[in-house]
């Protein structure tokens, strides 16, 4: 009834007003519009003043004399004049939002609007856009319009919003931010991709990695790329997953990104890791990298959860010549942990292995196995100090060359264990030298062979007169390189007492060698006071040697300035939460020694369960 009502009179005042000698028809409509909107709007319209723009608006395309003409007409006429006078003058803020895409006729022609809405004092102008883009930026007419020009916050630079959403990503899929592939994270800042770029590109990230259950199916580099490519340069993913990647030809401005492109997906710098399976046309899992597939494996999750439990699952995956990444992810878990469950597992693969060698089955799969049953460590290059010319290796080469022998044709030994050393032989070559005393070879209780390699050092250090423990200890890891599982079968523990005894600057290879021994590695949780104790005393930089030894500490560096950031979660650690709390809160309480001694580290209680990246 009001719209009714509201057309009837302002067609009535239109009728009036073509009644006057005013010729131009156009003219006579506009100022009878004006005053209908001077009469009405005070008693029926909130905002008068949108409907004044809009009818701006409508009209821009009238010459500049008629509306300039109109805009002085309506507020000197009797009842603009009496609306003007009771209303309250408000103060009116008009925004043209990414007005620097735009084209230039449409830049041109807004101008015009530009220039009324100045002659009223109450309006505001804000455009938003890139001010290099804006159309006659080098004119003098566009600095009489923009009265200033504002910056973005720097949190608004695409560096900061990248920087950002990839610190979230490193929380929600359990990984460093040092993973991500530095050329790829470059690409989002080269490109200038801003924060509506980003929340296109969220969405996407969100649906396949999490949604989809991707993120550890995948090589998160590429497949982060391929998203990228998606989203952005179509053309591009389209060629590629036409198998057309070699033929991406670089020009111009499109040089860097390809370059980009070739890197990651042609497995130059982003893959280090052979499972999940990279990006590879010949590979069976390749939808998992293109967008909206079905996932076609199973993950870094679903991996770990069948090899610690499920051990019928693993041997079939195992014994499966396709499944050479899964096999080859299996036996780093195995050297890399030292529990109860995986000790189960090297049995069972050993009893498989012996089975393929005695139906005379060679070849990858009884390689991969065998392999993975010993890890021998080389001796390094010993550098010239007291220590080592304690020792004389003028003869040790054919020593370790006679053991060899005497190991492999030793009859009474089991089939699996002369495998073991003619497979070592055959990758590493003659240039690592075995070191086995020939003397406990026939022991029916030594199971591991790393108790030999213990054996014929312990006749080393007995011909050599060496007898303080903790200087055995420190000579096999810190000189032969051993890892502190391999020194913990060749050498007896250290109490804790013993430990503070010593008379020396570097308290880590004890501490470790103390809690290798008791099977403490990564069990934070069962630690007892007196390692705390040491642990607290230990100066700034053999602390982060410490917690990193634990797979604790991730490191980054800027400008020229090293930060540690303790990790969220880390598979290697039973109990991970609980573990990782107690660590946070030992590190909290370093903290300011660490600082004193221009050691950064970040301590984040936040928990890595979020559910999504925020855009």
């Amino acid at each position: 009834m009001l719209s009714f009502l509201l057309i009837l009179l302002g067609a009535l005042i239109i009728s009036l007003v073509k009644t006057t000698p005013i010729e131009d028809g156009n003219l006579s409509i506009i100022i009878a519009a004006l005053l209908a909107i001077g009469i009405f709007s005070k008693y029926f319209l909130p905002n008068p003043d949108n409907l004044y723009l809009t009818l701006l608006s409508i009209f821009s395309n009238f010459p500049p004399s008629l509306k300039s003409l109109a805009l002085d007409y309506y507020p000197n006429t009797w009842f603009g004049a009496a609306y003007l006078k009771k209303e309250k003058k408000k103060k009116t803020v008009v925004v043209f939002d990414d007005f620097d895409r735009a084209d230039d006729t449409r830049q041109k022609q807004a101008y015009v609007i530009f220039n009324l809405l100045q002659r009223n004092k109450n309006i505001s102008v804000l455009f938003i856009g890139d001010y290099l883009k804006i159309s006659k930026t080098n004119d003098s007419f566009i600095r009489k319009i923009i009265d200033e020009v504002i910056d973005l916050p720097i949190e608004l630079d695409s560096k900061e919003i990248w920087t950002d959403f990839f610190r979230q990503l490193s929380l929600l899929a359990s990984i460093s931010e040092n993973d991500i592939d530095k050329n790829l994270k470059d690409l989002f800042v080269m490109e200038e991709r801003n924060l509506r770029d980003r929340k296109q590109f969220t969405d996407y990230v969100n649906y396949e990695l999490f949604t989809l259950r991707l993120y550890d199916k995948v090589n998160l580099n590429q497949k982060l790329l391929l998203i990228y490519l998606y989203v952005f340069h179509y053309e591009r993913y389209l060629k590629i997953k036409s198998g057309k990647l070699k033929s991406l030809n670089s020009d111009g401005n499109s040089q860097d990104i390809d370059n980009t492109i070739y890197q990651i997906l042609a497995n130059e710098n982003s893959v280090t890791h052979t499972f999940p399976k990279p990006f590879a046309y010949e590979n069976n899992n390749l939808k998992n990298y293109f967008m909206h597939q079905n996932p076609s494996n199973f993950g870094l999750t679903e991996a770990r959860k069948i090899i610690l439990e499920n051990k019928e699952k693993l041997v079939e995956l195992i014994m499966m010549p396709e499944h050479t990444d899964f096999r080859e992810f299996t036996m780093d878990i195995l050297n890399s942990e030292n529990t109860d469950s995986t000790k189960k597992l090297k049995d069972i693969l050993e009893e498989k292995a012996k089975i393929l060698f005695r139906e005379n089955k060679e070849g990858n799969i009884l390689q991969d196995i065998i392999y993975s049953m010993i890890k021998f460590d080389s001796t390094k290059t010993l550098m010239n100090t007291q220590e080592n010319i304690d020792i004389n290796y003028t003869n040790l080469d054919l020593l370790f060359q006679n053991t060899i022998d005497h190991f492999v044709n030793n009859k009474n030994l089991t089939d699996i264990s002369r495998q073991i050393l003619f497979i070592k032989k055959e990758i590493v070559g003659q240039t690592e030298k075995y070191n086995f005393s020939t003397k406990h070879f026939n022991d029916p209780n030594i199971s591991d062979p790393m108790i030999l390699v213990g054996y014929f050092w312990k006749s080393i250090f007995k011909k050599k007169k060496i007898t303080k423990p903790s200087r055995k200890i420190i000579f096999l890891k810190n000189w032969c390189d051993y890892s502190y599982e391999n020194v913990a079968k060749m050498c007896k523990p250290l109490s804790i007492e013993d430990i503070k005894k010593e008379n020396t600057d570097d308290w880590i290879p004890l501490l470790l060698h103390h809690i290798a021994c008791y099977g403490l590695w990564y069990k934070i949780e069962d630690w007892e006071k007196p390692i705390w104790e040491i642990i607290n005393k230990l100066p700034p930089t053999q602390f982060i040697e410490f917690w990193d030894s634990q797979s604790l500490l991730d490191v980054s560096s800027s400008e020229g300035q090293t930060t540690y950031t303790v990790r969220n979660w880390t598979p290697l650690i039973p109990n991970t939460l609980k573990n990782i709390e107690i660590a946070k809160n030992n590190i909290n309480n370093n903290k300011k020694r660490l600082e004193k001694n221009n050691i950064h580290i970040n301590v984040n209680y936040e928990s890595n369960q979020i559910q999504h990246i925020e855009a």
